[in-house]
């Protein structure tokens, strides 16, 4: 039998530069998760998070569909994500006005919030209700991508056999496993960490799921591409390393046992500091600094030590959060990394 043909179920796909990934939902009743799997995008040189590698993408992506047993020309609900550097997305408020309204006014209302190049860009929007402070405005969410990176991404999955479906992006698919699994305080607001290989989503949502993000230039990448060059090692000497020590591969004394000096700055201490600065900004923007718990996800999430450091250097509680632990049937995915899972998770939770 090949998963992936029933109207009751929805594939979330998330295709990365440095895996990909997939879950398969029935929604029949309660979510249960039926396939969940992720396979690495090798190539014959190290990681480069800039760089598309299609060649390999497509291979990686077939390997996956085929251990899944998930037929794409089968698929009724295909659920995908867009992320990194080539993607926005802003919370606003205005004026309330009708849909043909909004459409019409999307690039003038988008031009204001958002950075944008009118030749290779993409909007989107999404209504998202009344403005609670003012019912004379309306909260919209504006999404922009460039026609190149979608353009990829369409291709990608029309070449492995998919009919392209519902596009998302990283940080809400990661909010909306949080907003559909998790338990939100009903005052103040939560911080995710979307820790993934190439960066890292900052985002700020609550019970009535408002939502900021910024992108975070440092992930995964960067600190084992940091740990290689100060040791003096291979990448993926330096990546075994990290897995293996966590934080404490950066911080180990003078460096005559072969750690980093303790005088010598580390990526991981540029991630603290780029977290830090970031709080500042979203808290003198808004006001706002109730801030009740931080959940950490992504392939970065499991760092050893990460955790611990995080809540005492920001004083806060730290929690990592593994959506596919809060639905029905998770032990299908057993040896799969939980936290690695929470954007394909939100992917499959939607019915659209």
């Amino acid at each position: 039998m090949f998963f992936g043909g029933n109207s009751h179920q929805t594939l979330g796909l998330d295709i990365g530069t440095h895996t990909v990934k997939a879950v398969l939902l029935d929604h029949q009743r309660n979510p249960r998760v039926l396939k969940a799997g992720m396979r690495e995008i090798r190539g014959e040189s190290d990681y480069e998070p800039k760089q598309l590698r299609r060649s390999e993408t497509l291979l990686a992506l077939r390997e996956l569909l085929a251990e899944l047993r998930i037929n794409p020309a089968k698929v009724k609900s295909l659920v995908s994500c867009l992320g990194g550097p080539t993607t926005s997305m802003k919370e606003i408020t205005a004026v309330k006005m009708s849909e043909e309204e909004l459409a019409a006014s999307l690039v003038f209302e988008a031009r204001k919030h958002l950075p944008l190049d009118d030749s290779d860009t993409v909007i989107d929007h999404q209504l998202l209700g009344p403005d609670p402070d003012d019912n004379t405005k309306a909260r919209i969410l504006l999404v922009a991508t460039t026609r190149k990176m979608y353009g990829w991404h369409e291709s990608v999955l029309k070449d492995v056999g998919f009919t392209p479906g519902t596009v998302d992006i990283d940080p809400l698919a990661v909010t909306n496993s949080l907003l559909a699994l998790g338990e939100m305080p009903e005052e103040g607001q939560v911080l995710i960490l979307n820790l993934g290989a190439r960066g890292t989503n900052f985002i700020v949502t609550n019970a009535m799921g408002r939502i900021f993000n910024r992108d975070l230039p440092l992930g995964g990448h960067h600190l084992t591409a940091d740990l290689a060059d100060k040791r003096s090692m291979p990448y993926a000497e330096a990546e075994r390393l990290k897995i293996a020590e966590g934080v404490s591969a950066f911080h180990q004394g003078s460096g005559e046992d072969g750690g980093l000096s303790l005088q010598t700055r580390t990526a991981l201490e540029d991630f603290l500091d780029e977290l830090r600065r970031t709080l500042r900004y979203y808290v003198k923007e808004t006001g706002n600094s109730d801030f009740r718990k931080v959940y950490l996800t992504g392939g970065g999430a499991l760092m050893k030590g990460l955790q611990e450091m995080i809540a005492e250097k920001f004083q806060m509680e730290v929690e990592i959060w593994n959506p596919l632990s809060m639905v029905e049937g998770a032990e299908v995915a057993n040896g799969t990394v939980g936290p690695q899972f929470a954007q394909c998770t939100g992917l499959a939770l939607r019915r659209e």
